[in-house]
């Protein structure tokens, strides 16, 4: 039996047909993809826990249809808080020695009930809507409209 070797020259010519091949197939299914998206991977509600562990505790950050929320209880209600700073978009962090938010691109600082304190943000951080079922459950839930 003779072993057929792949010349150089179609070698070339594989790859100088195959390679526009799989650019322009990229191209294809990208423009598909955007065409056709996919469905919403949105959840409607998300149960976070009991009300009276998170009113005993620090603050429970949990990730709600794409997004950070800090979900705590500040001695005067409920709060469900999103974690994106209103000025640049930086992550806050809870501080609990101070029982506050900071944003550590500016030091923006927000009360428990996620008004503004002081810093640069002008705006206090954005609620997410939640309630508290009958059966003592902190539960968010997704309105529409909401990012």
């Amino acid at each position: 039996m003779s072993e057929r070797a792949l010349t150089r020259r179609a070698f070339e010519l594989f790859t100088l047909t195959a390679l526009p091949l799989v650019y322009g197939a990229g191209i294809i299914g990208g423009v598909i993809r955007y065409l056709i998206p996919l469905p919403s991977r949105r959840q409607a509600r998300l149960d976070v826990g009991s009300a009276d562990e998170i009113q005993a505790g620090p603050p429970k950050r949990v990730a709600f249809n794409g997004r950070q929320i800090y979900v705590l209880h500040d001695g005067q209600g409920f709060h469900a808080l999103d974690a994106t700073c209103t000025h640049l978009g930086c992550r806050v962090n809870w501080v609990p020695l101070e029982r506050r938010f900071l944003c550590p691109c500016h030091t923006g600082l927000f009360a428990a009930s996620g008004q503004r304190l002081s810093g640069p943000p002008e705006e206090p951080l954005r609620a997410q809507a939640f309630e508290v079922t009958p059966e003592g459950r902190v539960v968010l839930v997704d309105r529409p409209g909401e990012t």
